[in-house]
Order: C-alpha cells, then sequence, then structure tokens
C-alpha cells in the first residue's frame, strides 16, 4: 500500500509513494493506445521532488515539440484546422459556411495566408486589414469586421493553447467607414406610401383572374410581418393561427454547401432553427395579414398546391421550397412597374425594414420593435434603425420648442 498519494483533478499527474522499495511514482493518463486500452506515461524516482521534475520536464518537451510544429503552420493551415476542430460541431451549418468561406476568399488570397504562426505580428495584421479596405473586392466595413472577429477568436485561442506567444489582434486598428474603397451600402427601405401602393400593385390580377405577380401576396406578407425573408419561406400552415390571427417562428431556411464528392460546395435550401434565441418567436397579425394570408392560401389551392399542417406556406408553381433570388426578381418589377427610382436596389429584405421604420415612425418603442422582429437585445434594433430614431428625437425637440404657445 502507498505510504502517500496526492489527490489530484483529472488530466493531472498522481504522485505516490511505493511501501515495497520506498520510490516515488508519477502517472498520468495521455488518452487512448489503439486498442482503447489507456495510455499511462509514469516516472519513478527516490524523492517526490526527483519524480514530479521528471514530470514537468516530460510537460515542457510536449508543448515544445507541438509549438515547433505549430509554428511553422501558414495561418491558412491553421485557421482551416481551427474551425474544422472547434467549429463543426459548435456551430450551425450556415455559419461553418461561412468560416470556410472566409478562409477560401478573404484569407488565402492575400499574403498572411502564407506567414507561419510563429511569425505572426501586430505590423503583419495590421497591414492585412488595410489590405481588406483597399483591394479591389470591394468590402464592406461589416465583411472585414467579421474577419477580423474570425481571426481574433482564433488566435485567441492559440494563445490559450499555448502555440503562439501572443495574439496580435487586440492591438489591431480596424478600418474607418472613411477608409473603405466601398462605402456601407445605404439601408433601402419604402415610404408608407410606397408601401400601400406595392401591396396593391403586388395584388393585381388579370382578367382572368391570375395573380399578375406569383409571388405577390408574398411581398405583402412581408409588409406587414416584418418576418426575415428566410422565416416566411420556411413557415408551415400549421404555424399560422388565421382564426387566433397569430403566427409562430420556430425554423428558417436557408442555403448550406452540400459537401457531396459529385456536388462539391453546391448549394441547397434547408430547413434550419432561427438566427437566434429570440428569433423563436410569435407574432400578432393584423387583420390586412390575416386577410393576406387567407388570400394566398386560395391562391396555392388554385395551382394545386397542398396546404395542410406540414405544407410551405410559400412555395413555387412545382410545389418546391420558394427561393429569395426569384423573390428578388419579382419585386423588382414591381417597383418597377411603381416608377420608384432605382429598383434594382430593393430587395426582399427592404420589406422587413420598411415594417420596422413605419412601425417606429408611428411612435411604437424600439424595446417592442425588436421583440417583433426577433432582434436579439434592443440595442441591435437601434443600431440598424438609429436613423430613425434620431428623426423621432428631433421631432420631440420641434415639440419642446413650442410648449405652451397654445396657452
Amino acid at each position: 500500500m502507498a505510504k502517500e498519494k496526492n489527490k489530484h483533478g483529472q488530466g493531472e499527474w498522481s504522485f505516490s509513494q511505493r511501501n515495497t522499495d520506498g520510490l516515488w511514482t508519477a502517472r498520468k493518463m495521455f488518452g487512448r493506445k489503439a486498442d482503447g486500452k489507456p495510455n499511462i506515461v509514469a516516472f519513478y524516482g527516490k524523492t517526490r521532488t526527483e519524480v514530479k521534475e521528471k514530470a514537468a520536464a516530460y510537460e515542457a518537451s510536449l508543448t515544445s515539440n507541438r509549438m515547433t510544429a505549430v509554428s511553422k503552420e501558414t495561418v491558412a493551415d491553421y485557421f482551416g484546422g481551427w474551425i474544422e476542430s472547434r467549429k463543426t460541431m459548435s456551430v450551425k451549418r450556415t455559419t461553418f459556411d461561412t468560416y470556410e468561406d472566409k478562409l477560401t476568399s478573404r484569407i488565402k488570397p492575400f499574403g498572411i495566408a502564407s506567414v507561419q504562426m510563429c511569425n505572426l505580428s501586430v505590423e503583419l495584421m495590421q497591414d492585412y486589414m488595410n489590405q481588406l479596405a483597399k483591394c479591389d473586392k470591394n468590402y464592406s466595413l461589416g465583411m472585414i469586421t467579421k474577419t477580423y472577429n474570425q481571426l481574433n477568436a482564433c488566435f485567441k485561442d492559440a494563445e490559450a493553447a499555448g502555440d503562439i506567444a501572443k495574439n496580435p489582434m487586440p492591438y489591431v486598428k480596424k478600418p474607418t467607414e472613411d477608409a473603405l474603397v466601398n462605402k456601407t451600402t445605404e439601408m433601402m427601405f419604402f415610404t408608407e406610401d410606397q408601401a400601400l401602393r406595392l401591396c396593391k400593385q403586388a395584388e393585381m390580377k388579370f382578367s382572368n383572374g391570375v395573380p399578375k405577380y406569383y409571388y405577390g401576396l408574398t411581398f405583402v406578407i412581408l409588409l406587414k410581418t416584418g418576418l426575415r425573408v428566410g422565416e416566411l419561406l420556411d413557415l408551415k400552415w400549421g404555424n399560422v393561427d388565421l382564426n387566433e390571427g397569430t403566427l409562430k417562428v420556430v425554423s428558417t431556411r436557408a442555403y448550406v454547401k452540400t459537401r457531396d464528392e459529385d456536388t462539391e460546395n453546391k448549394r441547397v435550401s434547408i430547413s434550419t432553427s432561427p438566427k437566434s434565441k429570440k428569433s423563436k418567436r410569435s407574432i400578432k397579425l393584423s387583420k390586412t395579414a390575416v386577410e393576406a394570408f387567407k388570400n394566398l392560401r386560395k391562391q396555392n389551392l388554385s395551382y394545386g398546391l397542398p396546404v395542410g399542417p406540414d405544407d410551405l406556406v410559400v412555395m413555387t408553381k412545382k410545389g418546391q421550397p420558394g427561393d429569395d433570388s426569384n423573390l428578388n426578381r419579382s419585386l423588382e418589377a414591381i417597383v418597377t412597374a411603381l416608377g420608384i427610382p432605382d429598383a434594382s436596389k430593393y430587395t426582399v429584405h427592404s420589406l422587413r425594414h420598411t415594417f420596422a421604420t413605419i412601425l417606429l415612425k408611428k411612435g411604437v418603442p424600439v424595446n417592442v420593435v425588436s421583440a417583433i422582429l426577433g432582434h436579439e437585445k434592443p440595442s441591435t434594433t437601434y443600431d440598424i434603425y438609429a436613423h430613425v430614431i434620431n428623426e423621432q428625437l428631433d421631432d420631440i425637440a420641434d415639440i419642446i420648442d413650442h410648449l405652451g404657445e397654445g396657452d
């Protein structure tokens, strides 16, 4: 029986002294062997200090060997291995695809991709950020910020693992909006009058009763609910209660890589979880929204499409899930017909922006609009619609200036 044995946590060295010969032992499990048995490393010595020093030297050699191997890895290789090992099981498929896309389009084409991890520096990463801002790819500030954040997360893990001495990203400055070749695109939305005209145009029919725009009612619903287009494209009739006038958002439709050998990198439409926890929500429908859903249900039936609880609300004429590219083309046709300038700049996402903008201009509190839109927090809504909220503040200032004038 051992004379002494220290308590140790999982993955730590255990030290004990044998009764038979008084020798000290240091033992630790390093994974498992090919046959599944524990891979135990043990050291022996006359004193506890001796075996403790042997254990520490062994750990140091492992770290040194790993750092030597890692230091020769390029940034592109390390980032690729990081997303494979750390993100495969921890993020949605759509998010994982964005990591891969960044590696392919925003890292590999640049010189930083071939820099070895041991040569990382603030200067090199700063130069890389500046290249993103000035290159002919016209990257937006949002795209550059996401690239910065993901490299920061990768290098932060690398520092924690001892693969690099220090993460350089916290000392790197992101470019400002003014420094970009491609300025942030102006958020496009319709005025209240344009939205009303758009609804009327979208609901038009030919003399034989056939809809002039097959996806017209889809646009009306988006304008009346503020749903993300993916949320509407994955909405099923079972989640729409036209009697109670409510709908439940429980999923969204997104495009992911197939990853099949025969169709490598081909994008397919799938049903997936919503963007965030707050995106799962119940929405109270207006009377005009209920009417639009009823009319769309009738339209689907007229095209021979199923309208059961498990059937999609928005389908192609052939019964396939709707596609946002087809919706965008149809919306452009309607906007063009209305004579609204820059028709091609409007997308189906503009309908969600229009919904939110009108509510805010009507005085609906930001936190209420945030809940309806399914934003993670009200500050997100504020950041997106700050210009609208500032306009409201200007109106309040005018009201205050004229207080008492009618007394």
